[in-house]
């Protein structure tokens, strides 16, 4: 027997108490008695409604048979790290999940399985034969629920400190199936019966992975938790409205409330080790999830296995299962980890690594100097205030701030986002590139916004160009009774095929004559389309837009796979949230080559004072997808602070405009030709925190390293820190040096102390010494 909790809300359940009487009579004898390991048709029901700040669920528990006898079975997987009992005993199937390194029990009761069906107050269930599989250090579970079959499968390797569990739905049927909610996972009981947390567990916290600080978190906002704020304080989900907003309410409606708490990855601080609960799918959005689940003995912890984040009006793949379609929640990955939070974030990224979600061997992109701070507003005169001659201007620029690569913003193209070339202001597109080689040894790359953006009025960055696409690709807006978004979207659909293929032709037309760089901006979601001829599906759902973002990557890289290509975030486009994984579909073949920078570009000054540059230092610690960002030098101090922030968080580093004090211009000159001598260990190697303001990029292979300090705050600071260099894949038994004092290595510890002024960086590179 396995269970299966399906949660109910009481008007539900007293609505259903007449017509099912003598089942509830029956409810906790569960299956008639005369039930013989035969099928038996039993009931129930459906599920949750969210109630109060937390929205705490009332738990029904509905059991299904087995394909086996009702004999009790127990099985074991274990390894070095890990201890999973699990007991299928008639009406139950228990877990007891125990952490061995530490060691320490996380998980011990009914495994959770909820499902709520949309559109329905009184869903029947049909109990299937269930079957358990045990292959070597594999247990797989198999059922059904809601009409959907389930696979559940759990697999713990003997040689390695972690076990993954993989969650498959399959739809049998005749007819679509359409969740509303879905949530499988481990209970963890953190408080006894008299409500005190349990002794072992007091001390415990909760960490985001990669995002301990998000950029669009309120300064001093940390996704650092005691366990029982899960379960006693609400969490919130985004909610994608890209440019929906009119601009002075832009930043509203974007969380809403939740009693769910998401991050890509949780590292589960005990002691002095830590157990990381991570997640990875390459094909539907999904995150390691964390609810409270509210049980006749209390509330109890979900985590792990999978839970669908009905994001608030937006539609997902759960949403529309057609007969004979799978959904593949992905893996969760739980891992023993020696260490705290950083190595919890650096075995996350090695995770990455493992999927193929990091930076290519050789990884260089081109430094940028971006033309736009320098010209700001260009774009609304292109042919008097974006000419040839103005350009060559900032090109000349990029070269004495040692840049390889000229960034033009929008006022190159013909109108704002129609990916074709100005010439009646720049002159033909071969020539310029290759004058623009020849004559300062630059590189060109374009910013190319995409009709998300582009094709939403009032946003223009000069000309509208819904005229300039063909009229068979404009967006027709779904029904008002369909409420999954405000009907004010783009006019351009980008998912449909007369835009994709016009842009297919215009963007490969750039890339001919020789653009080397690529930016998909403004890829946001902001709503579904109902034309039945753009040859997308009906609904268009937000899967739909990313795939077709990534097909429109895939047919330039098929061609051109040394052009570099950013995508921003697919449901946000240019904004500070990120909310799609930060690996999600990179890696791929053909796929993207960068992630956004959390659109850091406007005032990076005040978001380093703000906090918001933060998110750019965790990211690097759990993940090796690069980041590009450019910045406005305009902004900046005589300490180049932050240049030397973003140069070190950023692998794809992009700078433009001039200061007005020729000091500061100075110092950044200086600041940018050592960047371009050591550019590879920012570009390309691995990147360590000894706290926020110290930072590490090693290149193993080189035994060197460059540290990078800051003091980021108001006052005079000493920033002092210890680091093991075999933490960082580096040989201790060398003798290493640097090339300034404040940073000294003995018997493989490096020790940095400097006094720093406010709001100030420093910056020194290590190598063998050659004594």
């Amino acid at each position: 027997m396995i269970i299966y909790s399906i949660f109910i809300p009481y008007y539900i359940f007293h609505q259903m108490k007449e017509t099912k009487k003598h089942i509830m009579n029956q409810n906790m004898k569960i299956f008639p008695e005369s039930f013989s390991g035969k099928r038996s048709l039993i009931h129930f029901a459906r599920t949750l409604l969210v109630s109060g700040a937390i929205g705490f669920i009332t738990g029904l528990c509905v059991l299904l048979p087995s394909c086996t006898s009702t004999a009790s079975r127990q099985i074991k997987l274990s390894n070095s790290a890990f201890l999973l009992s699990i007991s299928v005993k008639e009406s139950q199937v228990n877990v007891n999940l125990k952490e061995r390194q530490i060691p320490l029990k996380i998980s011990e009761g009914s495994y959770i399985y909820r499902a709520q069906v949309s559109e329905s107050e009184d869903t029947l269930f049909s109990s299937q034969y269930l079957s358990v599989t045990v292959t070597g250090q594999n247990v797989t579970i198999r059922g059904k629920l809601a009409g959907l079959d389930i696979e559940h499968n759990f697999y713990m390797p003997t040689d390695k400190p972690w076990f993954e569990e993989h969650i498959v739905l399959h739809n049998p049927g005749n007819s679509r199936i359409s969740l509303s909610e879905f949530e499988m996972g481990f209970p963890l009981r953190i408080k006894d019966k008299e409500g005190k947390i349990i002794p072992e567990l007091t001390e415990d916290r909760i960490i985001a992975v990669p995002f301990r600080h998000r950029a669009d978190d309120k300064n001093g906002v940390i996704n650092d938790h005691i366990l029982t704020d899960i379960i006693e304080k609400p969490g919130w989900e985004y909610r994608p409205n890209f440019m929906l907003l009119p601009f002075q309410h832009k930043t509203r409606y974007l969380h809403v409330r939740s009693r769910h708490h998401f991050s890509e990855g949780w590292a589960w601080i005990h002691g002095d080790r830590s157990i990381g609960i991570f997640s990875f799918n390459q094909e539907h959005l999904v995150y390691s999830v964390l609810s409270p689940v509210k049980t006749e003995e209390g509330t109890i912890l979900r985590f792990g296995g999978a839970c669908f984040l009905p994001v608030h009006s937006q539609p997902s793949a759960v949403t529309r299962i057609n007969p004979g379609d799978s959904i593949d929640f992905g893996i969760m990955r739980y891992q023993s980890i020696p260490g705290s939070y950083n190595e919890a974030a650096y075995t996350y990224r090695a995770m990455l690594d493992e999927k193929g979600c990091r930076f290519p061997v050789g990884f260089n992109p081109p430094i940028h100097w971006e033309q736009l701070y320098d010209m700001e507003g260009a774009w609304n005169n292109r042919i008097n205030n974006y000419t040839k001659s103005i350009i060559e201007k900032e090109a000349a620029k990029a070269v004495e701030y040692s840049c390889e690569a000229l960034y033009l913003d929008p006022g190159w193209d013909t109108k704002f986002g129609t990916f074709l070339w100005g010439v009646e202001w720049l002159g033909p597109r071969k020539k310029f590139i290759d004058e623009m080689q020849s004559e300062y040894g630059l590189k060109v790359s374009l910013h190319t916004p995409m009709p998300p953006w582009s094709a939403i009025k009032g946003y223009e960055m000069g000309p509208s160009c819904v005229s300039d696409w063909p009229a068979g690709s404009r967006r027709i807006a779904p029904p008002e009774t369909l409420s999954d978004t405000m009907r004010s979207g783009p006019e351009i659909c980008m998912g449909s095929k007369q835009f994709l293929d016009e842009a297919e032709k215009r963007l490969l037309a750039n890339c001919e004559d020789g653009v080397c760089y690529l930016m998909y901006d403004g890829t946001g979601w902001n709503g579904p389309c109902s034309d039945t001829t753009h040859g997308h599906p009906v609904p268009y759902l937000q899967e739909d837009h990313i795939r077709n973002c990534i097909d429109l990557v895939n047919i330039i890289h098929a061609k051109y796979p040394d052009v570099l290509i950013e995508l921003h975030d697919m449901l946000d486009g240019g904004n500070t949230r990120r909310m799609t994984p930060v690996y999600y579909k990179y890696g791929l073949p053909l796929s993207y080559d960068e992630n956004w920078g959390f659109e850091l570009m406007w005032n990076p000054m005040e978001d380093i004072r703000e906090g918001r540059d933060l998110a750019m230092y965790y990211y690097n610690l759990a993940c090796n997808v690069p980041l590009y960002l450019h910045i406005d030098l305009r902004k900046d101090n005589e300490h180049c602070v932050m240049l030397w922030w973003f140069a070190s968080t950023a692998r794809h580093l992009g700078i433009g405009g001039t200061h007005k004090e020729v000091k500061v211009v100075e110092a950044q000159k200086a600041a940018m030709k050592y960047y371009r001598e050591f550019d590879r260990f920012f570009k390309r190697g691995d990147f360590y925190g000894i706290t926020e303001e110290i930072h590490l990029h090693v290149l193993p292979g080189e035994k060197a390293f460059v540290i990078n300090m800051f003091n980021l705050s108001d006052n005079p600071r000493t920033i002092t820190g210890k680091f093991d260099l075999k933490n960082a894949g580096l040989d201790k038994s060398l003798d290493y040096m640097a090339s300034k004092p404040w940073a000294k290595i003995k018997n493989g510890i490096l020790e940095v102390s400097l006094d720093m002024q406010p709001w100030s960086a420093d910056v020194t590179d290590v190598s063998v010494s050659r004594k």
